[in-house]
């Protein structure tokens, strides 16, 4: 069984962050990652990182999405907008995980 893709950056409207549901994966591609050389040519994604999708938080009076994910061989947790503009990546995918994973 695999994952579900509930939004694509290629087919869908505009990303949502509104419409996220806790536990779902972002495919998230961004430019000049340092591991993308290793992994080119093994595997056919457009996105080379991912995160967890933890909720929204009230930040600066604003509802805000976070994120968990591995970066640098540390897992953080950070807020998905101020991700996005640092590094200037772009969603590709949104998943819901495979019934099982996540409850």
């Amino acid at each position: 069984e695999s994952n579900i893709v509930s939004w694509d950056s290629r087919k869908d409207e505009p990303f949502n962050h509104s419409k996220l549901k806790k536990g779902q994966i972002l495919g998230i591609n961004i430019p000049h990652n340092l591991y993308e050389e290793r992994l080119r040519g093994r595997y056919k994604f457009d996105f080379n990182h991912m995160a967890c999708y933890a909720g929204h938080y009230v930040f600066d009076g604003k509802l805000d999405p976070w994120i968990f994910h591995n970066l640098e061989g540390d897992i953080k947790s950070q807020s998905l907008i101020s991700f996005l503009c640092y590094t200037g990546s772009e969603i590709i995918e949104v998943f819901k995980p495979r019934e099982g994973i996540i409850s």
